[in-house]
C-alpha cells in the first residue's frame, strides 16, 4: 500500500447519510498478502476477525483476475473464518482504469471467484482513481459488484473498498455516493508523513476528528492500524516483527519508538481501538498480520482483547 499524506487543511467535505447496510458490530478486518505462510490467519480466524485475501489484480478486459490461484484459501481447520477477496492494491491496480469501463465484465469476474473459492466478500483496493471520470466508474463498479454478489447462494456476501484518506477522495466518496452499495470503508490512518511518526496517535485523532465532521454516519468506517514501523528520517519499512527482533533489549510494550522508528506499540494499537469505538467507527482494519509477533508482544492479541474488554464492560 503506497503512502499519500492525509491533507486536513483541504477543502471541507459536504456532510451527509452513508445510508445502506452498516456494520452492526465492532469488527476486525486483516489483510493477509499471498506472500505470507497460511498460519498467520490461524489466530485471526480465531478471535473472529475478517481476513482480507491479498489480493489479485484486475485485468484491463474486466474478464478476469490475475494471480487469484496465490491468494490464502481457508481451510476446514479455520472454521467459520470469514475470508474476503481483496481485488487491486498497491503494485495491482494498473488494470482498473481499463476495467472499469466495463463495470458489469469486472464484477462478473468477481462473483465467479467469489463462487469457485468460496469467498465470504470482496474488498476493492483501486490505487488510486486519479480523475472525475475514474470515481464515477468505480461507483458503477460498486453497484455492479453488489448486484452480483445479491445473486450468489447462502448468506449475504460483503463488500468494502480501501482508500488513503484525502479530502479530494473524500469528496469523490460523497459526490457519487460510493458508500451506498458497500458495508466497509478501510482507511488507511498510516503513510502519513507525519512527523511523529507515520501513523501517530494525533495523525489518527485528527483523521478520525475529519471523518466524523463531514459525515453524518461513521459506522461503516474502520480505522487502519499498521503492523509494520517507518524510520522517520528516509522513510524506510521495518516489519513489527522485525522492530520487537532487532531491538529486543531496549524495547518495552508500550514503547512506540526507537532510534528514529516510528511504529504502534501494544498501548497504542489498544488506544485506537479505544478511540475508534467511542467515536462510532465499525471496526479497526490491519495491515498486515504477517508482521505481527507470536509472543504476548503481539497487536493482533492486543487488538482482540481490547476490543473484548470493552464489550465486557458494556454488558455490566
Amino acid at each position: 500500500m503506497r503512502p499519500r499524506a492525509f491533507a486536513l487543511a483541504l477543502a471541507a467535505v459536504a456532510s451527509r447519510s452513508l445510508g445502506a447496510v452498516a456494520a452492526k458490530t465492532f469488527s476486525v478486518h486483516g489483510y493477509l498478502p499471498d506472500y505470507r505462510p497460511a498460519w498467520a490467519a490461524s489466530r485471526a480466524c480465531a478471535r473472529g476477525a475478517r481476513v482480507l485475501a491479498f489480493s489479485a489484480a484486475p485485468s484491463p478486459s474486466g474478464r478476469a483476475l490475475d494471480g487469484l490461484d496465490g491468494v490464502w484459501k481457508k481451510t476446514d481447520e479455520d472454521g467459520d473464518c470469514a475470508r474476503d477477496l481483496v481485488v487491486g492494491g498497491g503494485g495491482r491496480s494498473d488494470g482498473f482504469g481499463a476495467a472499469a469501463a466495463s463495470p458489469t465484465a469486472l464484477a462478473a469476474a468477481v462473483k465467479r471467484a467469489v463462487e469457485t473459492h468460496a469467498f465470504d466478500g470482496v474488498s476493492y483496493d483501486w490505487e488510486y482513481p486519479a480523475r472525475e471520470s475514474e470515481w464515477m466508474a468505480f461507483g458503477e463498479l460498486l453497484r455492479a459488484t453488489r448486484d452480483a454478489l445479491d445473486e450468489t447462494a447462502g448468506e449475504r456476501k460483503r463488500l468494502s473498498f480501501a482508500i488513503h484518506p484525502t479530502a479530494s477522495t473524500f469528496e469523490a466518496m460523497v459526490k457519487f455516493d460510493l458508500m451506498k452499495y458497500v458495508d466497509w470503508v478501510h482507511v488507511m490512518a498510516y503513510d502519513s508523513g507525519h512527523p511523529r511518526g507515520h501513523a501517530a496517535m494525533s495523525f489518527v485523532e485528527s483523521l478520525i476528528e475529519y471523518v466524523k465532521r463531514e459525515f453524518d454516519d461513521v459506522r461503516k468506517f474502520t480505522v487502519g492500524i499498521p503492523f509494520y514501523a517507518r524510520s522517520m528520517r528516509t522513510g524506510e519499512a521495518k516489519t513489527y516483527e522485525e522492530i520487537r527482533r532487532e531491538f529486543a533489549e531496549n524495547l518495552d510494550r508500550d514503547q512506540d519508538v526507537v532510534g528514529d522508528w516510528a511504529f504502534d506499540s501494544v498501548g497504542v494499537v489498544r488506544a485506537k481501538v479505544r478511540l475508534a469505538r467511542r467515536m462510532g467507527f465499525g471496526g479497526v482494519m490491519i495491515w498486515e498480520l504477517g508482521q505481527d509477533v507470536q509472543d504476548d508482544s503481539s497487536l493482533f492479541l492486543a487488538i482482540a482483547d481490547e476490543i473484548a474488554s470493552l464489550d465486557a464492560h458494556a454488558e455490566l
